[in-house]
């Protein structure tokens, strides 16, 4: 007997990124609180939720 399975690449990626996710997030806070980010832009909106988490 004969089954076809159909794998999902971009699931099983996803499934292993969410498993690291707690990693990802602990070195990422400290990369975001030892880096000085700047911008030309009068208002930018990536640059105002940075400061906001690190307060």
């Amino acid at each position: 007997m004969v089954k076809t399975v159909s794998f999902d690449e971009t699931a099983f990626q996803w499934e292993h990124i969410d498993k690291l996710s707690h990693q990802f997030k602990l070195h990422l806070r400290q990369i975001i609180l030892t880096v000085e980010f700047t911008t030309t832009l009068t208002q930018d909106t990536l640059i105002e939720a940075i400061d906001r988490s690190i307060s």
